[in-house]
């Protein structure tokens, strides 16, 4: 997600400056059309804001998941190797006294 984030940080801010500047720009071209032209250009506008920030708000959520998952599937490990490292002891242990065992 952090490669993905930049693209989609660089992406809105790249779609925002391009609405902003054909709005003013077809704002000052368009000064003497109707303003219907300018509020259904806003409309797409703000559309497609929206429908942008859906993504990135799509993408942080995805990325929280996969974060989460990450910490307890790290946390199930290393509860898995603290096990594993009980076992071989007292199988050391027992290895050990086997051989003290076998020398008397």
């Amino acid at each position: 997600m952090s490669g993905y984030l930049t693209e989609v940080v660089i992406g809105v801010t790249g779609v925002a400056t391009t609405a902003a500047a054909w709005y003013f720009g077809g704002r000052q071209k368009n000064k003497n059309e109707k303003d219907d032209t300018l509020t259904r250009g806003a409309d797409q506008i703000v559309d497609t804001s929206n429908k942008l920030l859906d993504m990135l708000n799509n993408l942080l959520t995805e990325e929280r998941e996969r974060t989460k998952e990450e910490r307890e599937h790290k946390q199930n490990c290393e509860n898995s190797l603290a096990e594993h490292k009980l076992l071989i002891d007292e199988l050391k242990k027992k290895v050990e006294a086997l051989e003290k065992n076998s020398k008397k």
